[in-house]
């Protein structure tokens, strides 16, 4: 890459030229594998909360997780395919229409197992309540490192992904961004429903209540006071910055290496 400067600003700006670039049909792809996945994990988690007795419910609960986990391996997949076209992007030579949906199998391969061994220790860790946005960030690093792993390299492919954390500064500038623009992301869907109920109450009628009840403002008024509300809105919210936040990933992981490379190179003159 021409710009190697590890600057947040530049990221984001190049992330959103990129992300646009990439938009059509590629955020399709990621929405459509991502949405089931996001959606049964609310409807998983929701069935725990509302089960009496959850140890009745054994059978049940197994084939929902069954379920919950072939839709993460299809959101995966999404998130590999956008990728691969963010780093395709860059290459004006090559034919990107079909290619970002060739996911080769020895970079899809490695790129699950890294995403397995995450998620697993971002549910063993949740209860904490503080390292679990550690394993949201290597999840973003995870699928922007996916693209020529070369493998099956299963003990190489997560320190891979480690190791693309080098610019840690960057990293948290740009988690500290996303972070903040997926909350705002909230608060305007928040918004806009709130403005829909209010305009189109003759068109709803007798259910104007109901959804008035399901969209109730919290004391704060910024935020439904429903916790199923917010997780739904919070899926809305993820889907519309994650193509940013994965585009930034590719990014910088871009400049980093070239970076390296132009250091590497200094090295033998």
């Amino acid at each position: 890459m021409r710009n190697a400067t590890l600057n947040t600003v530049s990221i984001l700006n190049a992330s959103t030229e990129l992300t646009l670039r990439v938009a059509s049909p590629w955020i399709g792809v990621l929405w459509l594998t991502a949405l089931p996945h996001r959606l049964l994990q609310v409807y998983f988690l929701f069935q725990l909360t509302i089960l009496m007795e959850p140890q009745h419910y054994v059978n049940y609960l197994w084939r929902l997780s069954g379920i919950v986990f072939v839709a993460f391996i299809i959101s995966l997949y999404g998130r590999a395919v956008f990728v691969r076209a963010c780093y395709l992007a860059e290459s004006s030579t090559r034919d990107t229409r079909l290619a970002p949906l060739k996911v080769p199998i020895n970079d899809f391969v490695p790129y699950v197992y890294t995403a397995l061994i995450n998620e697993l220790f971002f549910y063993l860790t949740s209860f904490t309540m503080v390292l679990f946005p550690i394993f949201i960030i290597y999840s973003g690093l995870a699928a922007a490192t996916s693209y020529g792993i070369g493998g099956p390299k299963f003990v190489d492919a997560p320190i891979k992904a480690i190791k693309a954390a080098a610019p840690w500064r960057s990293l948290i500038a740009l988690s500290f961004v996303y972070l903040f623009g997926t909350v705002m992301a909230l608060i305007n869907l928040f918004v806009l429903v709130e403005i829909a109920l209010a305009l189109g109450g003759d068109v709803l009628g007798a259910a104007l209540p109901r959804w008035e009840y399901i969209f109730q403002a919290s004391g704060f008024g910024l935020f439904p006071k429903q916790l199923l509300t917010n997780l739904l809105l919070m899926i809305g919210a993820t889907l519309i910055i994650e193509p940013f936040w994965l585009a930034a990933n590719v990014d910088m992981i871009q400049k980093a290496r070239a970076r390296k490379s132009g250091e590497d190179l200094q090295m033998w003159f």
